[in-house]
């Protein structure tokens, strides 16, 4: 697979990939309860709620910076009493004056975006948006991931937990048959030290296993926000694990992989980084403010509203920073190392994305071709099984040959369920590891 890298001079030709999370790639396991659960937890789970609020953030600051396009208008009335000194104004036996006023007063202040600071600013917060959004589109991957994952290593431990009781009544009836021969004479001490202990080495592994299925059954209650007891019953009732077998390309086009969330927002960080360099540039253009007031004041409230009585004021202004000791030209280089940096930590995760893309495919297939040969070891397992057992009955083997053939059926089957729970496992990084499923 050729991977193109990123450029700053390339930022504008890349089309803007943005976080489209196919909604309904676990439903591929074919498994109703996996599609209940990964449904419920999506609209349930905290993190992503928390994502949600983040995005409404980045919204709201879009609109806060398009308020900027308007002026800000603002009202005022009062009235005020002043008494003024006679002694100070015309000397010693002179009587102080009083003088009263009411006003009314609206004020203007507008900057119009001559210079197209505020776009600027604007088309920043909106980027911001973008990335918010993509950021809520990689929590969702990952709590539907993390959900399948948790579900596939339950039915997992259940399916052990379903293979290691299979085994305790097999060899339970193998120890009874020991037992039998022994006080018949037939069988020695041993073989009944040899046969409990298979028995109860494989009684021993069902309190482990219990707590596996009881630590995963918490952790989906946690990921759907319900607690164990919220639950649907399929769930710790024991279940088969979902089919594995599925078609999966030898490798992914990297267009598949850049719709990953955690690429479009390494993308849109670019863009936000690139609008932030944008406003660092017109800090050094001029600024077109409009200042006015208009309002009234008399004596007697009966006058505010003649003619006789307006006041008002309007004072355009033209700024420009001539000079400012060279702070703007640092801020605009430190926005464009940070675009740059931004630029680089995509080209990685770019990467990494397409790592765990290969890495997916290739555990599922290897997994795939060594549960295909698990197969045919299992079934000469059985097969030893059987023929030992019938020896032993005849007196032509030792006991030790049956427990060796206990011991290697029950490894080979648990080995044959872990190697299940591997190959789904590979399944899910893989749609994780494309952002969804393979269909575009």
């Amino acid at each position: 697979m050729k991977i193109y890298f990123l450029t700053a001079a390339m930022l504008l030709s890349v089309a803007g990939a943005t976080a489209q999370t196919e909604e309904s790639w676990w439903k591929e396991f074919g498994d109703a309860t996996l599609d209940s659960l990964v449904t419920r937890g999506l609209e349930a789970n905290y993190e992503l709620g928390a994502a949600v609020n983040r995005i409404g953030v980045a919204r709201a600051a879009v609109g806060q910076a398009k308020a900027a396009y308007w002026p800000i208008v603002g009202v005022s009335a009062g009235w005020g009493r002043t008494g003024i000194s006679g002694v100070a104004e015309r000397g010693a036996g002179t009587d102080a004056t009083w003088t009263s006023a009411f006003t009314g007063e609206a004020t203007l202040n507008w900057e119009p975006d001559v210079f197209g600071k505020i776009t600027a600013q604007v088309k920043a917060r909106k980027a911001d948006v973008r990335v918010t959004r993509a950021e809520f589109e990689g929590v969702r991957l990952s709590i539907a991931s993390a959900i399948a994952q948790t579900y596939i290593s339950l039915r997992i431990s259940q399916s052990l937990y379903t293979v290691a009781k299979e085994h305790e009544a097999s060899q339970s009836r193998v120890l009874d048959m020991v037992l039998a021969r022994f006080e018949a004479g037939l069988a020695s001490k041993l073989d009944v030290a040899q046969a409990r202990t298979v028995y109860f080495s494989t009684r021993a592994r069902v309190p482990l296993l219990m707590s596996e299925i009881d630590t995963y059954v918490n952790a989906l209650g946690v990921l759907l926000a319900c607690g164990p007891e919220g639950l649907p019953g399929e769930v710790t009732a024991p279940g088969a694990m979902p089919g594995y077998d599925r078609l999966v390309p030898a490798e992914v086009p990297l267009d598949l992989v850049r719709r990953r969330p955690d690429v479009a927002q390494a993308q849109a960080t670019i863009e936000s980084a690139a609008a932030a360099l944008g406003v660092a540039k017109k800090d050094y253009l001029p600024s077109l403010t409009v200042q006015g007031s208009i309002g009234t004041q008399a004596h007697r409230a009966g006058d505010l509203f003649t003619g006789r009585s307006l006041i008002y004021t309007v004072t355009p202004t033209l700024s420009w920073t001539v000079f400012d000791g060279l702070g703007r030209r640092y801020a605009t280089e430190g926005a464009r190392q940070a675009m740059e940096a931004d630029i680089a930590l995509y080209n990685q995760t770019v990467l990494t994305a397409v790592q765990e893309s290969a890495n997916a495919i290739s555990n599922y297939h290897r997994s795939v071709e060594y549960i295909r040969t698990l197969a045919e070891v299992i079934e000469q397992c059985r097969e030893a099984l059987k023929l030992s057992v019938d020896l032993y009955k005849e007196g032509l083997t030792p006991f030790s040959n049956v427990v060796d053939a206990q011991m290697n059926l029950l490894e080979y089957q648990s080995t044959d369920v872990q190697a299940r729970g591997r190959a789904l496992g590979a399944l899910v990084n893989f749609h994780k590891a494309i952002g969804g499923s393979i269909a575009q």
